[in-house]
């Protein structure tokens, strides 16, 4: 079985894909959750965060 160079890049570049995604969606849920305590000073605003939650997975895996 040959494997050539494009084929192993593309496997590397899939799985750091996978990495980024989690770590950038992660990151952006707490700058999103830090700005709502800023700008409305109550967290009740955190059952937004379901709705949040909800639309990135659906985004994540629509790219997917």
């Amino acid at each position: 079985m040959l494997i050539i160079g494009s084929e192993i890049f593309a496997g590397f570049a899939k799985d750091e894909g996978n990495k980024e995604s989690i770590i950038m969606g992660s990151l952006s849920l707490v700058m999103i959750g830090i700005l709502l305590i800023l700008a409305f000073g109550s967290y009740s605003i955190f059952k937004l965060i379901i709705v949040i939650i909800f639309s990135f997975l659906c985004g994540l895996s629509g790219g997917f």
